[in-house]
């Protein structure tokens, strides 16, 4: 491993790929979200130096099928705008043409010189109508409509966290080619962090260093940000109800989780306790015993304070299903837990973690939080915390819970 400032090397032992991403740090907002939402398929589909998605298509297929991946990403308070470049290993290809070189270069015309032109408005249009569809497509499905609003009454008392897709939508219709420019100029001015993996991890540092890191202001800035939570929302509890004419109901219940505990691990636990699998507490008795349910999960955000229980419900066993919720919530704050399902709650967190190393991109994605956060953190060390997760621990998370909103779609 090599590693310079808020740029990190570590050497591939394992995939037939390489890899490298560029990460920037931007506090949420929805005109930050907007911005970078419409950056990244901007940059996706052109260049300076290929300036039309023709080009840039092409050159990307010339290497061997470059991935390109540009998108932001929410954690907590935060948006993490990141540029990642897969590429086949060029030493397992008979191309002496094909080198490491040649990809690092093309990543820096992508991410350093995006189409700015007097005559790239065209482009931008194009983009926006392109962004727009990608929209539409994304609240046909009712699902997605569902969580998309419970989100946004949850925190209708905090608008810059009230979406962690697309930002403010109608900002995304006036934004112009200048004022997207001069976004990429402060995105390149924020917090960043570079890590790349090859077999020849020295020839990738040096034609990262040579061609990026110079280049890139923000690499000069604290990455890290160790205080990523968002505050236990403080409105009292809403039922919402609308309609959308599906099928099904979606109902989404969420609860402020007041006094997180020190491990977060525990609510992983939990919510793999709750409604992880087929195993778990609310299949059994939500989906199973009461037949309701043709979907049910439990998610820990653990950046905002919040655990959501949603299902896929008949309309007219929604009710019936919220007091379930409600009464396997209160059996586990009162200390009634299997204790064999907390076991094989915390054997399959471990078996995933396990498996998350089995995908390259994983990887990259657990060292990016990695340095985020600051904890540099063994798989073992995860591993032993989660193991440690007591029935008293889950007790007492189940009593810091609080129902906020009931959500449902109909």
């Amino acid at each position: 491993m090599i590693e310079t400032s808020n740029v990190h090397f570590f050497q591939n032992k394992k995939f037939q790929t390489a890899q490298l991403g560029c990460f920037f740090r931007l506090p949420l907002t929805q005109e930050n979200l907007a911005y970078a939402t419409l950056l990244a398929l901007y940059q996706g589909n052109v260049s300076h130096r290929y300036q039309t998605m023709q080009q840039q298509a092409a050159r990307l297929a010339e290497l061997y099928d470059v991935n390109l991946s540009i998108f932001p990403q929410v954690r907590g308070n935060q948006i993490i705008f990141q540029v990642r470049v897969e590429w086949i290993e060029p030493s397992l290809i008979l191309d002496q043409d094909y080198t490491n070189a040649q990809v690092v270069e093309l990543a820096r015309a992508i991410l350093l010189e995006p189409l700015f032109t007097d005559n790239a408005g065209e482009m931008l249009r194009y983009t926006k109508n392109e962004l727009f569809d990608e929209i539409d497509e994304f609240f046909d499905a009712p699902d997605n409509v569902a969580f998309y609003d419970f989100y946004q009454q949850y925190y209708v008392d905090h608008p810059d966290y009230s979406r962690t897709l697309f930002g403010d939508i109608d900002l995304l219709h006036k934004i112009s080619l200048e004022e997207l420019h001069d976004f990429h100029r402060q995105l390149l001015d924020a917090p960043a962090l570079v890590i790349g993996t090859e077999r020849d991890v020295l020839e990738l540092t040096d034609l990262v260093m040579a061609k990026l890191v110079t280049q890139i202001p923000g690499l000069k800035r604290e990455f890290t940000e160790q205080n990523l939570r968002i505050a236990p929302v403080e409105h009292d509890y809403q039922e919402i109800t609308k309609q959308f004419g599906a099928q099904q109901a979606q109902l989404f219940m969420g609860y402020a989780v007041l006094n997180p505990p020190i491990n977060r691990w525990i609510g992983n636990v939990f919510t793999q306790y709750l409604g992880g699998d087929e195993s778990s507490i609310l299949f059994r008795n939500v989906r199973e015993r009461l037949g309701a349910a043709y979907a049910i999960d439990a998610l820990n955000y653990n950046d905002n304070n919040l655990l959501v229980v949603t299902a896929g419900l008949e309309k007219d066993k929604v009710e019936a299903s919220k007091l379930v919720i409600k009464d396997e919530l209160q059996k586990i704050a009162a200390g009634a837990i299997d204790r064999q399902l907390l076991e094989q709650a915390k054997s399959s967190l471990v078996r995933q973690r396990k498996m998350l190393f089995d995908r390259q991109k994983n990887i990259m994605a657990v060292k990016l939080n990695a340095e985020l956060r600051g904890v540099k953190e063994s798989e073992a060390e995860i591993e032993r915390q989660i193991t440690l997760v007591s029935q008293k621990m889950i007790q007492d998370f189940a009593s810091q819970l609080l129902l906020k909103e009931s959500y449902i779609l109909e």
